[in-house]
């Protein structure tokens, strides 16, 4: 899995640094131009055309919307996550206050219970009894 992760991340990195390079040839080649120096002729002379007629400009600014609207639409999803995340946890707590509370009571019953059976001598424990079992 790292593997892949580290993959990606390289061809990531490739694919910036072939498009900062398509960014400058252009500004490349017109300090060649201002320089009296001419296209070469033959292969490269053609793939240095096909470069330049790129429109480069229009081709960054529609990345850049389209890279502005996808960071906005992830900050948005996110933002639902982490509010359904939070609703969630806070049930967890409310669950978990209730079975507190509820054991609260029930010792608090436990200790009643004993000090009414001290108290009584065991009378009323069928009473005492009935009522823990309303309880539970």
């Amino acid at each position: 899995m790292y593997s892949f992760i580290l993959q990606i991340l390289i061809m990531g990195s490739l694919g910036a640094m072939i498009y900062l390079i398509a960014r400058k040839i252009p500004l490349i080649s017109d300090r060649a131009e201002e320089n009296g120096l001419m296209h070469p002729k033959g292969f490269f002379g053609k793939v240095e055309f096909m470069i330049e007629s790129l429109p480069l400009e229009k081709m960054d600014f529609a990345f850049s919307r389209f890279f502005e609207k996808k960071l906005r639409q992830l900050r948005i999803g996110l933002m639902k996550m982490d509010n359904y995340l939070v609703k969630h946890l806070e049930t967890f707590k409310n669950i978990k206050n209730a079975r507190h509370s509820l054991n609260v009571r029930r010792a608090r019953f436990e200790k009643l219970y004993e000090s009414q059976l001290e108290n009584n001598g065991g009378a009323g424990k069928k009473e005492a009894d009935a009522t823990s079992k309303e309880i539970e």
